[in-house]
């Protein structure tokens, strides 16, 4: 999937710096395969990634038409995910960066 055109923003998209986007010329690839993870953070050149997150927020995920895809908001919750990925609601887990999210059997933080 060409994910070229999509964007994330926070609970305040109209505010400088709370959208962050997926354009062909600033990312390695824009292309996803099935099953692809794409890691989206600050990395070493910082001043590029202005984009953040707090401890209570909302992450909005637009398609290249600007139609919502995917929302989540959260209270005081470190890191979430859907285990397996992409599937079934957010819950509370341990951050796997570049990796699967890792499931625990009690459906709890791993």
């Amino acid at each position: 999937m060409n994910i070229a055109g999509w964007y994330f923003s926070d609970g305040q998209p109209q505010t400088n710096n709370h959208t962050w986007y997926f354009l062909a010329t600033t990312t390695p690839t824009t292309i996803v395969q099935p099953g692809q993870i794409i890691v989206v953070s600050k990395g070493p050149d910082a001043s590029n990634f202005q984009f953040s997150l707090g401890a209570s927020d909302t992450i909005i995920l637009n398609n290249g038409q600007g139609f919502e895809v995917e929302r989540y908001s959260w209270t005081n919750l470190p890191s979430a995910g859907r285990c397996p990925d992409g599937t079934g609601a957010f819950r509370a887990m341990t951050p796997t960066k570049g990796l699967p999210n890792a499931c625990s059997s009690d459906g709890g933080t791993d």
